[in-house]
């Protein structure tokens, strides 16, 4: 007796799991299930070129004239610290996900080169983006050119006379 009601609880366990697999909560599930992979996919597989913005990326200063240390000329205006605290700007870059989500704004190698900056005047010069890893490419950087405003520094030798006039 005791055999026959076990056989008739496995049953009814076999027959719980028969109708389960003929609900609708188990197509909902599977249809879950098969839509996270499909998604997976397609992040990972069909789509894999991904675009991030860098901020903050900083911009250093190579080949400036040795004018800009004896004082003959200066930057002035929005960009004046260029020289001494630097300026950044943002980079776009694309790539896998997986290489392009870790980069960070030290990776990025961002230089301007004053080569050409002699003299009084206005500039606009695009600076130089390189990145080391392998399989990320840089789309651009904003903003694409550092422009700032040199002026020249006069400085004139002579003797001042001191004349002193009192009261007295």
């Amino acid at each position: 007796c005791y055999n026959r009601q076990r056989k008739i609880k496995e049953l009814d366990g076999e027959e719980e799991m028969k109708v389960f697999l003929k609900s609708n909560t188990f197509y909902m599930i599977i249809s879950i299930v098969i839509a996270i992979l499909l998604w997976i996919y397609v992040v990972y597989d069909v789509r894999p070129t991904y675009e991030m913005t860098v901020e903050d990326v900083p911009v250093s200063c190579i080949n400036a004239s040795e004018l800009f240390s004896s004082g003959s000329i200066a930057i002035v205006g929005e960009n004046e610290n260029l020289l001494t605290e630097g300026v950044y700007v943002d980079v776009k870059i694309k790539g896998k996900r997986s290489a392009v989500s870790a980069v960070r704004p030290g990776d990025i190698n961002c230089t301007l080169d004053l080569i050409t900056v002699n003299k009084a005047g206005s500039y606009s010069i695009k600076p130089i983006l390189d990145i080391g890893r392998n399989g990320v490419d840089i789309v651009y950087s904003s903003p694409g050119n550092i422009k700032f405003k040199v002026e020249s520094i006069e400085q004139k030798n002579g003797n001042i006379i001191l004349n002193l006039v009192t009261d007295d």
